[in-house]
């Protein structure tokens, strides 16, 4: 890999350093340009970075798959960022808001690959490809202050990736296309929506997750999890709160914030 341009590596160790120590940095694109190639760049280095303290990539993430968000965000298709081992929590455990700054959630569809898939995939060869399907909940957090960024801004940021929670496994022929969705904080209904809004299904979300992922030379492999995209637009949590996600005839899982 070609060595990184000064200030990208300074980005990437900026950020790095933000989510560390939970010290936000000012918005990069603001002062400086930065393309959405310089920002897979920096992502990539930002994410070896973690590796290099014993974490290790497990899988990819997309966003702004809901196509408001899209146009909101400035982009025409979706982008990627991603996954690691340790940002994994398990269903029902406790989320440490003290390393957080801003923590939202999004309620997705995690998909775990048996066999490789390839770019050209169609949704109803994503399924001879899959080991199985989960409901999950990702946690997203920005390290730029005040969570302000635009797009390229967010791809160098790791997509904003913090962590997330996996349910129950399911056979991958699990129908998850047109389900009903709904977050609940503390038992309380606070967001709902439907599958239909992660690229119209699910499996179409993947394929295209696949798509950026070849184009970008990190295809997803054998084991791969992927997180396709969010149902519904992210939703702060504070300390102390119980979180709960549920697709309607796939599962539920939930976590509890840290805190007071």
């Amino acid at each position: 890999m070609p060595s990184l341009d000064p200030q990208l590596t300074q980005l990437a160790s900026a950020l790095d350093h933000a989510a560390q120590q939970r010290e936000p940095i000012a918005q990069w694109s603001a002062a400086e340009p930065l393309s959405l190639v310089q920002a897979y760049q920096v992502q990539s280095a930002l994410v070896a970075r973690r590796c290099a303290r014993g974490d290790a990539i497990v899988g990819l993430k997309q966003a702004f798959t809901n196509r408001a968000m899209m146009q909101r965000m400035g982009v025409a298709e979706p982008v990627t960022g991603l996954l690691c081992r340790d940002m994994q929590l398990a269903d029902g455990g406790t989320l440490d808001m003290a390393r957080l700054f801003k923590p939202r959630v999004e309620v997705e569809v995690m998909f775990k690959l048996a066999r490789p898939l390839p770019a050209d995939a169609t949704p109803e060869m994503a399924l001879e490809h899959l080991e199985a399907l989960a409901v999950a909940i990702e946690i997203v957090d920005s390290r730029y202050r005040d969570f302000r960024f635009n797009a390229n801004d967010a791809v160098a940021d790791n997509a904003s990736a913090c962590g997330f929670v996996i349910g129950d496994w399911l056979p991958p022929t699990t129908d998850v296309g047109g389900q009903a969705v709904t977050l609940e904080i503390d038992g309380a209904a606070v967001a709902s929506g439907n599958t239909a809004a992660i690229l119209d299904h699910p499996l179409q979300a993947l394929c295209n997750l696949a798509r950026l992922a070849a184009r970008d030379g990190r295809p997803l492999a054998a084991g791969s999890l992927a997180l396709a995209g969010s149902a519904i637009d992210p939703f702060g949590i504070g300390p102390g709160q119980k979180v709960q996600a549920r697709i309607d005839g796939v599962g539920t899982v939930g976590f509890v914030a840290s805190g007071n």
